[in-house]
C-alpha cells in the first residue's frame, strides 16, 4: 500500500497522452467499466490545440458532438448547439472557447474520477507488472505541488485556502486509496465510489485524521443537485451516517467577508459518550476556472464567546469537521459530484482510529449519495424551503456566495 501512497513522483494522468502502451490500458478499462469516448474525445481535441485545423474540427463534431454520433459525448444542448452552429459557420472566436471549456470538463472528469479508479484497479497492476518498474518509473512527472493547507477552525469565516486546498486534493488522483473494490468488467457499474486520502490531513500542526472523499453522478442538473443541497430543510441531514443531529439556527451572517456565509450551531448526541457541538459556517461559490458549485461546511470555535455558547451548550465537547461539496454540470439531466470530509470528533486515539477507518469512510459515502439523491427527489415534491435563501441559484450565489477562480494544477486550456 505504500506504494500506492507515494505522492513525490507519479504516473499522472497527462502520461496517457504520451505512452501508446499507458493510453490502451486506460483505454480498455474504460471500455470494460464505463466508456471511453471522453478519452478520445481528448485525443482529437488535442490535436487541434496544438495546430488548428477546420477539418479535425468537423471530425469532432461528426464524431463526438452530433446528437447520436457513435462515440457522443454527454453534453448541455445549449453548448451543442452553439458548438454545431458556430463550427459549421466557422467562427472559431466563438466556438474555440467552448471547446476547450468542453475539453478541461472532460479532463477533469477523467483524471479525478475515472483515471483514480483505474490507479486502483487490478487492470492498472497487471498493466504495471508486465510492463517492469524501470517502465513505470520512465512514465512518472513529479506530481503537482499542494500549495495550500487548511487554515485553522478557530477563525470567523471560511477562507479560499480552506476551500482551495480541498479542491487541490481532488486533483491529485495519486493521494487516494479506493475503499472498496475497483470495478472489474464482470462487475456492476456503481455511481460512486469512496476513497480515503493516503495520508492524514496536517490540521494545526497535527496529523490526526485522512480525509474522506465520494466520486458520483446523480441523474439530474447540476441546479438541482446543488439546490438540494444547500436548502436548509435536508443539508443537516447529509453529513453523518445513522445520526440524526438537533440543528438550532443560531444565526444567519450574510456580512462579506472574504466569502458571505450563514452560521449555524449543531449538537450530535453519542451513545455512552459526552454530547458534541459544532458551530458551521457554509458557503456557496462557483469556480468560473472548472465551472463547478463549491459548497462548503466548516467548524469553528472563532464564534464561541460572540454566540454565547457556554450559556446554550453547556457541558457539550466542540469538534472541528470540513465538509466540501464539487458539483459539475454533465449534461442538462446529470451531473457528477465529489464530496470532501474531514471530521475530528474528538474521541480518544483508538475511537478515532475506528471512526476514520475506511468501513466508516465508506459507510459515509453511501450515507452522502443515498441520502442526497433522497433529497433531490423530496425537494421535487415538496418545493423548496419555506422562506428559504436560495429560491433561485442566481440569487443563492449573488447573496450568498462568491464567483471565483481557484487556480489547477492540472493542464487545462485557458481561454484567453
Amino acid at each position: 500500500m505504500a506504494d500506492k501512497c507515494k505522492i513525490i513522483n507519479e504516473v499522472m494522468i497527462e502520461s496517457v497522452f504520451t505512452d501508446e502502451a499507458l493510453f490502451d490500458a486506460f483505454y480498455s478499462f474504460l471500455q470494460q467499466t464505463s466508456t471511453p469516448n471522453g478519452l478520445l474525445f481528448l485525443k482529437a481535441t488535442r490535436e487541434i490545440f496544438i495546430s488548428f485545423s477546420h477539418q479535425l474540427v468537423t471530425c469532432i463534431l461528426k464524431d463526438f458532438i452530433t446528437e447520436g454520433s457513435e462515440s457522443e459525448i454527454l453534453i448541455k444542448e445549449r453548448d451543442r448547439s452553439n458548438l454545431i452552429n458556430n463550427i459549421r459557420g466557422n467562427n472559431s472566436e466563438k466556438f474555440m472557447p467552448i471547446l476547450k471549456d468542453l475539453y478541461n470538463s472532460i479532463y477533469l472528469e477523467l483524471s479525478t474520477d475515472a483515471y483514480c479508479l483505474f490507479l486502483n484497479s487490478k487492470q492498472h497492476a497487471s498493466f504495471a507488472k508486465s510492463r517492469g518498474a524501470e517502465y513505470i518509473e520512465s512514465l512518472t512527472i513529479a506530481a503537482p505541488a499542494i500549495t495550500s493547507t487548511l487554515n485553522t477552525f478557530n477563525e470567523e469565516y471560511i477562507k479560499s485556502q480552506d476551500i482551495e486546498f480541498m479542491i487541490q486534493m481532488t486533483e491529485s488522483s495519486n493521494q487516494w486509496k479506493l475503499c472498496e473494490k475497483a470495478p472489474s468488467p464482470s462487475s456492476k457499474r456503481k455511481e460512486y465510489y469512496v476513497y480515503q486520502s493516503c495520508n492524514k490531513i496536517c490540521v494545526e500542526g497535527e496529523y490526526k485524521c485522512p480525509l474522506a472523499r465520494c466520486n458520483g453522478y446523480l441523474n439530474c442538473s447540476a441546479d438541482v443537485a446543488i439546490h438540494a443541497l444547500v436548502d436548509e430543510q435536508y443539508n443537516s441531514r447529509i453529513f453523518i451516517p445513522n445520526k440524526t443531529p438537533t440543528i438550532k439556527k443560531i444565526a444567519y451572517d450574510r456580512t462579506i467577508r472574504e466569502f458571505s456565509q450563514i452560521v449555524g450551531y449543531v449538537e450530535l448526541k453519542l451513545p455512552f459518550l459526552t454530547t458534541r457541538h459544532s458551530i458551521g459556517m457554509g458557503t456557496l461559490a462557483f469556480d468560473h476556472n472548472r465551472k463547478c458549485y463549491v459548497w462548503t461546511i466548516k467548524s469553528t470555535s472563532g464564534l464561541v464567546d460572540e454566540l454565547n455558547l457556554h450559556r446554550v451548550a453547556p457541558n457539550t465537547i466542540g469538534t472541528i469537521s470540513m465538509h466540501t461539496f464539487l458539483v459539475f454540470p454533465v449534461s442538462d439531466k446529470r451531473c457528477r459530484f465529489i464530496a470532501l470530509c474531514y471530521a475530528d470528533i474528538n474521541l480518544n486515539k483508538t475511537l478515532q482510529k475506528l471512526a476514520s477507518s475506511k468501513f466508516e469512510h465508506r459507510k459515509w459515502g453511501k450515507h452522502v449519495f443515498e441520502r442526497w439523491t433522497q433529497f433531490i427527489k423530496e425537494r421535487g415534491r415538496k418545493g423548496p424551503s419555506e422562506g428559504c435563501y436560495n429560491d433561485t441559484l442566481e440569487d443563492n450565489l449573488t447573496r450568498h456566495g462568491n464567483k471565483l477562480s481557484f487556480p489547477s494544477n492540472l493542464p487545462l486550456q485557458q481561454n484567453n
